[in-house]
């Protein structure tokens, strides 16, 4: 009767075009998942995509 690893969903929405980015994730420590799931998703956008965040966050 071993242990079974849990998987956790986490979910980033993109609310300029309603698309739902999920991520699922088994570690323990919170910031991680978290980081782990943000670099995944930058590394899945369109590079237009990228350049309308970055000139969005200056303003």
């Amino acid at each position: 009767m071993g242990c079974k690893e849990k998987y956790i969903p986490c979910g980033i929405v993109d609310e300029d075009n309603g698309q739902l980015h999920i991520i699922f994730g088994s570690s323990y420590k919170t910031s991680d998942f978290i980081v782990d799931n943000l670099i995944h998703w930058w590394k899945t956008i369109t590079p237009v995509r990228i350049q309308v965040f970055k000139t969005q966050s200056q303003s």
